[in-house]
């Protein structure tokens, strides 16, 4: 029997799970961003997902279900039968289908397939890519947001030129202006002195 992973698992932990069979299915940052959603739908903070932390999980995410659909939804994916969506097979249910193998093969009975298989065959296919999705979207931005952050700074100190340019343009007008009265004070003057003697 395989380690029990919990959410506080470390990540070498739950890629050597199983025969480490999620070893090149997630990165280090999708198992955090998948921690952090199991944490955040997990309410009771047991560990565990009841049908409570599912259908609230169901809602937020846009697609409530009914009381019945909720239990189906957890007997689909409950490997050991207890009722709750462990960290383990709640990342069993986001691993994509697989494209070929024994899984696939029709002659075998549905309880000897892998979970895999059953939660693609049944009628959880849907919500696993539901999932998908959402750790999709809410996967690490960062470089994406560089760029754009990136972009913005440039942009901001485009601008920023563009205004001391123009500052400086009319510093210098004023300048100028100043200057044109100072000497047209000054040539008054000088005539005014010259008229005056």
């Amino acid at each position: 029997m395989p380690i029990q992973l919990t959410v506080d698992s470390p990540f070498s932990d739950i890629i050597t799970w199983d025969n480490a069979r999620f070893k090149d299915i997630f990165s280090r940052v999708q198992i955090e961003q998948i921690k952090d959603n199991f944490k955040k739908y997990d309410q009771d903070q047991d560990g565990f997902l009841n049908n409570m932390d599912v259908k609230f999980m169901m809602e937020s995410l846009g697609e409530p279900k009914t009381h019945q659909e909720i239990l189906n939804i957890i007997h689909e994916v409950d490997m050991d039968n207890d009722g709750k969506v462990s960290f383990a097979e709640f990342l069993v249910m986001l691993v994509p289908p697989p494209v070929q193998g024994p899984e696939n093969d029709p002659s075998l009975l549905a309880s000897d397939q892998p979970i895999l298989s059953r939660i693609y065959k049944s009628g959880l296919a849907s919500k696993a890519k539901f999932f998908e999705q959402a750790i999709i979207d809410s996967r690490d931005k960062t470089n994406e947001n560089y760029e754009a952050i990136q972009s913005r700074i440039r942009e901001k100190k485009k601008i920023e030129q563009m205004k001391k340019d123009e500052q400086e343009k009319e510093r210098l007008e004023k300048e100028r202006i100043l200057k044109e009265k100072q000497e047209s004070k000054a040539r008054l003057a000088a005539r005014a002195a010259m008229f005056s003697q």
